[in-house]
């Protein structure tokens, strides 16, 4: 079993290594690929470094995982702007960033100087080894500052997701395909990873032995890691290449007076409304599952923000409920109509601008108190 694992390990290390090579000839998504590039390579090489030093026994390998322990400390906040960049579109310049990496200068800079004393020979004895006392001193400091981090980055990650969601109904229709899933799924695994980590802190600081298998699950994390990041580039290639359809990040950023300082008085709001709701009888854009505001504001030759604020202040909704609002009153009349008899439910669905059943019986619901099939016999 042992070895299985040793092997898995390998393989993961070198899928990490062709993966992040593969990241870094990208040319769309530049930056957000660069810093995914990053995180993959320092995974792979920690995966790589494990499988050495346990396979050979090697004491060059120990000393390499302590030359290597600083990249660790770029992960976090590597995960947070990576996750930024996709999910604001806010750039990344390293010049305005670098305090969320002074730990892992900070660190590196220990590291040199310790082998450099060491090559001289002219260590001090009180830091010779991690038992000595600023041995004990340091390791305690840059262990729980590498989990404080941890939990900080991936908590804000988290809260980015969750304003994500909140937000994206604001601009989008259908959002089944910019729900940023796989985002979530890896955010889940760092919290994995971080409680993990700090059981394992916990138990090293109670001085109680850590057993052959549980040691052995820091593996299968680290390498069920590249392999989750490996899965979702070939399932969902769109991520890295940059085609994921969010808007510029000027609509999405935060904002919490919103249209305090709109510029739309209440007549040509009211004749915005009047205008917007003549095309949605008329032309039906709703059927386009894609639609966006920003599709439908260019067919209204209308500002985005002019458009967003008559939907949320005079129709009392928001982008998202005021298109599928229609769609379901659509579909309601499709389903009555004796012309769409033969029509499966899901054939309705689709004709109505739904694209999937599952977001088409939950809207259906949430408008009428009733699912479709119920609707449809009564």
């Amino acid at each position: 079993m042992t070895n299985i694992i040793y092997i898995g390990v390998l393989l993961g290390a070198v899928q990490g290594f062709f993966l992040a090579a593969a990241l870094v000839v990208r040319k769309k998504n530049h930056t957000a690929n660069r810093l995914l590039a990053i995180m993959v390579f320092i995974f792979a090489v920690r995966a790589m470094t494990i499988y050495l030093l346990e396979t050979t026994g090697n004491s060059f390998f120990t000393e390499l995982q302590t030359v290597t322990w600083p990249t660790l400390f770029l992960f976090a906040p590597l995960f947070f702007f990576y996750s930024r960049i996709l999910l604001l579109h806010i750039p990344f310049i390293w010049r305005k960033n670098i305090l969320h990496f002074i730990p892992a200068l900070a660190l590196s800079i220990q590291v040199i100087i310790y082998y450099v004393l060491c090559i001289f020979g002219k260590l001090p004895e009180s830091v010779e080894t991690p038992e000595s006392s600023i041995g004990k001193i340091l390791d305690f400091f840059f262990s729980n500052l590498f989990l404080l981090m941890g939990w900080y980055y991936t908590i804000r990650v988290y809260g980015l997701l969750r304003i994500y969601r909140r937000r994206i109904h604001e601009f989008y229709s259908n959002h089944a395909r910019i729900q940023f899933s796989w985002l979530w799924v890896m955010t889940v695994f760092q919290f994995v990873i971080w409680g993990y980590e700090t059981g394992i802190h916990l138990i090293l600081y109670m001085n109680i032995p850590i057993a052959t298998p549980v040691r052995m699950v820091s593996f299968i994390i680290l390498t069920l890691w590249i392999y989750v990041m490996g899965y979702f580039a070939i399932n969902l290639p769109e991520i890295f290449a940059g085609e994921m359809p969010t808007d510029d990040g000027s609509e999405i950023a935060l904002n919490t007076e919103k249209y305090r300082k709109s510029g739309l008085d209440e007549t040509k709001a009211l004749e915005y409304k009047t205008k917007l709701l003549q095309f949605m009888n008329d032309q039906k854009p709703y059927t386009n599952s894609e639609i966006t505001l920003r599709d439908l504001a260019g067919f209204l030759n209308i500002s985005e923000h002019n458009l967003s604020e008559v939907i949320n202040t005079l129709l009392k909704k928001n982008f998202y409920d005021f298109i599928n609002f229609y769609r379901v009153e659509d579909a309601k009349k499709r389903l009555l109509d004796p012309r769409f008899s033969e029509y499966t439910i899901l054939a309705i669905a689709m004709e109505a601008g739904f694209n999937s059943k599952s977001s088409f019986n939950s809207l259906f619901k949430k408008f009428t108190g009733t699912t479709p099939s119920q609707f449809r016999s009564s």
